[in-house]
């Protein structure tokens, strides 16, 4: 049998170390473990009451810090989502969501029927014009960073079919001065569309939005933010998940932007002063599709939509839509034999050619918690049927413009330079979240006016009797044609209730007035869904949505 025996100094000082090292659960047998060495006389009385004393401090501080990191756990749970990081902090996984719940309640002075053979709202194009719920968005997905410096997005979409890819990207983020993201993702063009969804001021994005096809593409982008307050973002796209057809090269657009807040690089507190301008251009290829309800009951005409707009706040679709012409699978007039040699009935399918050159400004002042913000937009479009020879094909050309400008106040005095970072608004956080005795969150009014003008696009149609949709007018057949159309604008009044940075309530009112044409969704001669000129004694004037969005996100 072996023994030893420790001397009290050399006790006490290893007791006295090994506090350092136990866990909060073990101080309570440290505490015994002393009571015994006391009554084995090995630690005098004084000894044995001081190190009494330091584990129970030491017992209590352990506790406190447990206490303390739990409830900043569950702050941070709240207030930014689900996260997971990983000990050394390489590492983070979070869970992201957002649901969107509308009602609609749409005012249009439209008859419930003129007669059986000239309109009724009862036909199934009027689905635009019902009230009724909506499931705006509901989206879930995964974000965060490896190794730190890479961080990844990737998020699901489960409104309109089967679940598909919102957005997914790679950025490697280790310069804040250059990043580059591959994946897809929105590209950098408008103030409004890079603002996500669960933030936008309004229900809906303006007509600004609805001007050209730039928002979530596949492609890769250079940005960043070489000073505090100056941004930048430049990138190539493709238009679709897939390229259309080989297109000789063509297929690929760029997009590039520039932002300031000059109430950032000049330090102006509670104060932001933000400009920027962006562009889009070059050229792609649509797939050609079937119009319903254009001109028959079943419609064999295929074309590629140019340009089409919906009234704000979900209201009347492709109340404006130009067209031009294209061939479905089968339809085209000329293939080729397997020796390449051309051979007319051959079964083909020919892309409709597009050719866009859209620019933008954007501005946006804001004091305290007042924010005045506005953007104008230009879309020189150049469409082409390439089903035909060039000199007889249809064609679409012009410019498109819109803008918007917005007032917005934070009754509860948020202020939005708090909510300024990157180039873009943040999501309002409230002074005081929502607890009944103790908080009523972030109260926000709004008012709103957009309009669009696509008078100057003109549509040059084929010469084989081939239809195409011209702007808000009936179906054209003729060799040059102007898609007139008025321009249109909406007036929009909006209030938000901002539970906390997770819940918002939107309630909303939107005005679109049609000038002196009338519009209706369907008429005797077939035209389209989205619309055309008629008599004064039919169809409205103007159209008034009144609308109500429960949101939550995480």
């Amino acid at each position: 049998m072996i023994s030893f025996t420790l001397h009290p100094a050399t006790s006490v000082a290893a007791i006295a170390a090994g506090l350092a090292l136990v866990s909060v659960p073990a101080y309570a047998d440290m505490e015994t473990l002393l009571e015994k060495l006391h009554a084995k006389g090995i630690l005098s009385e004084d000894e044995f009451n001081e190190m009494r004393q330091d584990v129970r401090e030491a017992r209590r501080e352990a506790a406190m810090d447990k206490v303390n990191k739990t409830n900043a756990a569950q702050k941070q749970m709240v207030g930014e989502g689900f996260k997971f990081t990983s000990g050394d902090k390489q590492t983070e996984f979070a869970l992201t969501g957002r649901v969107n719940v509308d009602y609609r309640f749409i005012d249009h002075n439209l008859p419930e029927a003129v007669n059986a053979t000239l309109f009724a709202t009862s036909d199934r194009d009027t689905a635009s014009l019902a009230d009724g719920f909506e499931l705006r968005r509901a989206r879930l997905g995964v974000k965060g960073f490896v190794y730190k410096d890479f961080k990844y997005e990737f998020q699901a979409n489960a409104v309109g079919g089967a679940p598909t890819a919102d957005v997914y990207f790679v950025n490697y983020a280790r310069y804040n001065t250059a990043q580059l993201t591959l994946g897809r993702f929105k590209q950098p063009f408008s103030l409004e569309e890079l603002t996500s969804s669960n933030d936008i001021d309004f229900a809906e994005r303006s007509y600004v939005n609805q001007n050209g096809q730039f928002s979530k593409k596949i492609g890769a982008m250079l940005s960043g933010e070489p000073i505090k307050g100056l941004v930048y973002g430049a990138s190539v796209y493709q238009q679709g998940f897939n390229e259309v057809s080989e297109s000789d090269g063509k297929g690929l657009l760029s997009a590039g932007r520039v932002a300031a807040n000059f109430g950032q690089l000049f330090n102006v507190r509670d104060t932001v002063i933000h400009f920027g301008v962006a562009g889009v251009s070059g050229t792609y290829q649509d797939r050609p599709s079937q119009s319903g309800q254009t001109n028959r009951s079943f419609e064999a005409t295929t074309r590629s939509t140019v340009a089409s707009f919906r009234t704000l706040n979900r209201g009347f679709n492709n109340i404006y839509r130009t067209q031009v012409g294209g061939s479905l699978l089968g339809g085209g007039p000329l293939g080729l034999t397997s020796s390449g040699v051309g051979r007319s009935g051959l079964v083909s399918e020919y892309a409709s050619e597009i050719e866009s050159s859209l620019w933008g400004t954007e501005a946006a002042l804001a004091y305290g918690p007042v924010k005045l913000q506005g953007e104008y937009s230009s879309n020189k479009i150049n469409a082409i049927d390439l089903t035909t020879a060039a000199a007889t094909a249809s064609r679409v050309s012009g410019d498109v413009k819109t803008f918007y400008a917005q007032l917005m106040w934070n009754i509860t005095g948020e202020k939005w330079a708090d909510m300024y970072s990157g180039g873009v608004f943040k999501g309002v956080k409230p002074t005081n979240n929502f607890k009944p005795g103790s908080g009523w969150g972030a109260w926000q009014v709004g008012i709103r006016y957009s309009e669009f003008d696509a008078s100057d696009l003109r549509v040059r149609v084929r010469g084989d009797g081939a239809r195409v949709q011209c702007g808000n007018a009936q179906e054209i057949n003729t060799v040059n044609a102007t898609c007139s159309t008025n321009t249109t604008g909406s007036w929009g009044l909006g209030v938000n209730w901002i539970m906390n940075p997770n819940s918002r309530f939107m309630f909303e009112w939107t005005r679109t007035d049609f000038g002196n044409t009338r519009i209706i969704p369907l008429d005797s001669v077939g035209r389209n869904d989205a619309g055309g000129l008629t008599s004064a004694s039919q169809g409205t004037k103007a159209e008034n949505v009144f609308s109500f969005r429960t949101q939550f996100n995480f």
